[in-house]
């Protein structure tokens, strides 16, 4: 990956991401002490920005081995559309962690187990990495969660983690498309 290649991550990652995490605020899921904009504090698109490169990093250098490169994007948006529709259940959800849980981590488990070993580890580090960064702002104040069932000792969620397992699928599937060899491209699968 280059570094052109990184910066349209980033930005991608930051306004894509700022947008989804609106959902959050809108929602009444999450709240921001000081909002600069839109009710999210400025320095959330840089996060978001650097977490879509942070991820899309791991799963290069820590997972994706020799899996081929995609000839076409289209399943990216269809990854994409994934994760609005996780975000999206996290919000109608909010009231019932267990059940949030359960949805979240009931509809990326199929879609895991089909991708393979290196796709189901994958999400287990996205998850753990996401949820505990999360955490670790929460306690410094930067937000808060302002929904019921919290994760015990962790300031986060129950479901937090079912909603980065859907976050996987988007990084494993930008990798997929737009980085590595042209040469060991294949075909999508319809």
């Amino acid at each position: 990956m280059d570094l052109a290649a990184y910066l349209v991550l980033f930005a991608a990652g930051g306004v894509l991401g700022t947008a989804l995490d609106h959902l959050h605020v809108a929602g009444g899921v999450l709240a921001y002490p000081a909002p600069a904009f839109w009710g999210e504090a400025a320095w959330v698109p840089p996060l978001f920005g650097g977490a879509a490169v942070g991820f899309a990093l791991l799963w290069r250098l820590g997972f994706r081995g020799s899996e081929p490169r995609w000839e076409s994007p289209r399943r990216v948006a269809i990854y994409f559309g994934d994760f609005v529709l996780a975000y999206l259940a996290s919000v109608a959800l909010r009231g019932t962690p267990w059940i949030a849980l359960a949805v979240l981590v009931g509809s990326w488990l199929p879609i895991a187990v089909r991708l393979g070993p290196r796709a189901l580890g994958y999400g287990a580090a996205v998850a753990a990495s996401g949820v505990l960064v999360e955490a670790l702002l929460c306690r410094e104040g930067a937000f808060h969660y302002t929904v019921a069932g919290l994760m015990g000792p962790l300031p986060v969620p129950l479901w937090l983690a079912g909603l980065y397992l859907h976050a996987s699928l988007l990084t494993r599937a930008i990798d997929a498309a737009f980085f590595g060899s042209a040469a060991q491209s294949v075909p999508e699968a319809t």
